[in-house]
């Protein structure tokens, strides 16, 4: 009767003699149908995330987490379905839809948690171009994976992004191209060195021309 939608009859049912005649049996038909309605409810949990898919214009909207590497020849992408990347990510992710154009990259996907998916979105724009017909993904549990294969090869880019923003490292892909990501830290460190260089020529410069103007009375 349950199965049929005869909830009134199985209620009835149950009160005037499930719970008037407590023995075996019926504990055995209680057990039973405690099963049937669990499995029913699951189903019926299925069936509205089902429904709740069709109408994504209705989600919440969040940004993932990301972070790159590189070689000299391609970039890196680790994204995670988390607010953060010590939080643990949505693992039943659904209808991802990525994107690749001359010098950027979009990302669409539902995470599904409850009755209300969560959709997240990542639009990046690269600081050059990369070769969209090379550039692939791929997804593992709670994360996409991506190796975008640079336009000009044989070179390491400043910064992933043409903003110029800071974004993590993913350090655990250093290990696969050590020699590159060592050589990309070396350019910053010079970079740093070089700044501080001409900070000092700049504050040297100030100080001769106060002591010159000083001297003169200026």
């Amino acid at each position: 009767m349950a199965s049929r939608g005869y909830f009134q009859a199985v209620h009835e049912l149950y009160q005037s003699v499930f719970l008037l005649k407590e023995n075996d049996d019926t504990k055995a038909m209680q057990n039973e149908l405690k099963n049937h309605l669990t499995g029913m409810r699951r189903d019926l949990d299925n069936l509205v995330n089902v429904l709740v898919s069709s109408n994504p214009r209705e989600f919440p909207t969040s940004t993932p987490v990301y972070s790159w590497a590189q070689s000299r020849d391609h970039i890196l992408i680790m994204v995670k379905f988390a607010h953060r990347m010590d939080s643990p990510s949505c693992v039943n992710i659904k209808s991802e839809e990525v994107k690749f154009d001359n010098n950027s990259m979009s990302l669409e996907a539902l995470c599904i948690t409850g009755h209300k998916p969560l959709k997240y979105e990542l639009n990046l724009t690269f600081s050059k171009d990369i070769n969209v017909t090379r550039s692939h993904w791929k997804k593992e549990i709670g994360v996409i994976k991506f190796n975008i294969s640079k336009n000009e090869t044989g070179t390491l880019w400043r910064n992933l992004l043409f903003d110029g923003a800071k974004v993590p490292i993913w350090f655990e892909m250093k290990k696969f191209v050590a020699r590159d990501m060592e050589d990309y830290f070396r350019m910053l460190d010079d970079e740093v060195k070089e700044k501080e260089r001409e900070e000092e020529v700049i504050l040297i410069n100030f100080y001769r021309e106060w002591q010159f103007n000083f001297f003169w009375g200026i």
